[in-house]
């Protein structure tokens, strides 16, 4: 079963590097090797965050611990065009070591 929808733009695996704010990104049409994409962001990554790659190939990061070990509420989705990280939306509990699935939309 593929986790991407036909339509998707994009069809990756990835991670992040939180102490560089990279993301590492392997496109799986085309490429055979992970890119490091550095992300435009002035703030660190927090620390035990989640991420998630939807099916029409969004990328969410979820959570995490900020500096001094508060919680994170805040959930960003990657602007693929500019490498921007945008706040979508807020956990109704911040939440660090955490885990995430997407279910069927």
């Amino acid at each position: 079963m593929n986790t991407f929808s036909n339509n998707s733009p994009r069809r990756y695996l990835h991670f992040l590097q939180h102490d560089e704010n990279k993301l590492h990104y392997l496109d799986l049409d085309e490429g055979n090797e992970f890119q490091e994409i550095p992300l435009n962001i002035d703030f660190k990554l927090p620390d035990y965050h989640k991420s998630i790659a939807v099916s029409n190939g969004d990328l969410f990061i979820v959570g995490g611990a900020e500096v001094g070990g508060k919680k994170s509420s805040a959930i960003f989705k990657v602007d693929f065009e500019s490498y921007k990280l945008v706040l979508c939306n807020k956990l109704k509990y911040a939440r660090s070591s955490h885990s995430i699935c997407f279910n069927n939309k």
